[in-house]
């Protein structure tokens, strides 16, 4: 993010053109599905950037696969579009947007949500989407019912299982937070560096919260 900014109608971000880069949509289009190992990476860089997001009382409200950027020869990824973000706030929202098989099941049951928890619930949208290559819901009926079926024809470790249960949890409240989804054993072990520059988030965020 280069600037942001304040006008009578919204706050403005100005964000980088990464060179070289493709959405997480089309990526997965050309690739199909990833490995449990080449979506670790993706996660932890993922749940950093939330993390700084919500760290600075901002949430996305929008985190699907279209707004993931990734360079496919490093798989260092970039989270976008913003146009969904607000303030985090202690009480519920009462009003979503963005895209209806990422809604959340607490939208269809009880009319609102928390914003950390609806992030949290993107991830764990996009994270199932990588690994088992199709969405884990398709209509409102099954994101109520949240019953999180897996592919029959893979694998996958227990810890997978245990953080998707996690992620798609139905009761919002039981979600994980995103210390606990990065001490995770799923992502403990990954120790890379964050690759999220935590002083130009702070005092861009700063500005931003005004």
């Amino acid at each position: 993010m280069i600037e942001c900014f304040k006008d009578n109608a919204a706050y403005v971000l100005v964000m980088e053109r990464l060179p070289h880069v493709t959405d997480l949509n089309d990526f997965l289009n050309d690739r199909g599905s990833l490995s449990e190992d080449d979506c670790r990476g993706i996660v932890h860089q993922l749940a950093n950037a939330l993390l700084r997001c919500h760290e600075n009382e901002i949430v996305h409200r929008d985190i699907k696969l279209e707004n993931i950027l990734i360079n496919p020869h490093t798989h260092d990824v970039t989270l976008i579009d913003f146009g969904c973000g607000t303030k985090l706030t202690v009480i519920p929202e009462l009003q979503l947007s963005g895209t209806r098989v990422y809604y959340p099941p607490e939208w269809y049951t009880e009319g609102c949500y928390f914003g950390d928890r609806l992030d949290i619930w993107g991830l764990g949208i996009v994270l199932y989407m990588m690994v088992e290559g199709r969405r884990p819901f398709n209509n409102e009926e099954e994101i109520v019912n949240c019953k999180v079926y897996h592919s029959l024809d893979r694998k996958f470790s227990k810890s997978y299982r245990s953080l998707i249960k996690g992620l798609l949890h139905k009761d919002q409240e039981k979600r994980p937070t995103l210390e606990d989804i990065l001490a995770h054993p799923w992502l403990c072990h990954y120790m890379q560096e964050p690759r999220v520059r935590r002083g130009l988030f702070s005092s861009l965020f700063k500005r931003f919260r005004r």
